[in-house]
């Protein structure tokens, strides 16, 4: 009988079951008195949709929890990465306003005065 509903099930401990839900409810009881009852005597496991609290909330919650903040993640992180590249004109020299490079990097006179002949022709 496990992964089956009693509606779908055939077997005789299905038969069983549903025979003491008819007597269940013909003693006045509710379906969650019922319910209650199958729990107690056989766990969660023994209902077919489990329900959503406890422990359960969280297993159903979780991975969506997961999901949203990975694709918020995400978009944060790839904002970032496309605000530290530098932006390239049409002939692929680097932004004439941006920063000047590193003290480290080898200085080219000519690539300086271009960058100054640019910036004055810009402003």
């Amino acid at each position: 009988m496990p992964g089956r509903t009693l509606l779908n099930c055939t077997s005789s401990q299905a038969e069983q079951w549903r025979e003491l839900i008819r007597q269940k409810l013909a003693q006045g009881e509710s379906k969650e008195q019922i319910l209650r009852y199958f729990v107690d005597i056989g766990g969660e496991g023994t209902l077919a949709d489990s329900r959503k609290q406890g422990f359960a909330l969280t297993a159903w919650l979780l991975p969506l929890f997961v999901m949203v903040n990975g694709a918020g993640l995400i978009v944060v992180l790839t904002r970032r990465w496309a605000q530290r590249r530098p932006q390239a004109d049409i002939h692929g020299m680097t932004d004439p306003n941006a920063a000047a490079p590193s003290s480290h990097a080898l200085s080219d006179p000519y690539l300086d005065r271009l960058r100054r002949e640019l910036k004055e022709f810009n402003d």
